[in-house]
């Protein structure tokens, strides 16, 4: 019976690492998975916190007449 080196071991671990992250969901804005503890979904999209602060998150001082 042969013994698993490091680099075997490795390549495993690597492989269902990739497996898990590809269930991840994914934003709609970059694409990139989100693998944080939170989400945020707004009318049947998927947006990670980085996009909807980049896209919706804007100074007071412009909306004040």
């Amino acid at each position: 019976m042969p013994i698993p080196d490091n680099y075997d071991i490795w390549c495993a671990h690597q492989a269902e690492q990739e497996e898990a992250e590809s269930r991840l969901p994914e934003c709609c804005h970059c694409e990139k998975r989100i693998g944080d503890d939170f989400l945020f979904y707004i009318e049947g999209d998927i947006w990670c916190e980085e996009c909807m602060l980049d896209e919706f998150r804007k100074p007071t001082d412009d909306f004040i007449e």
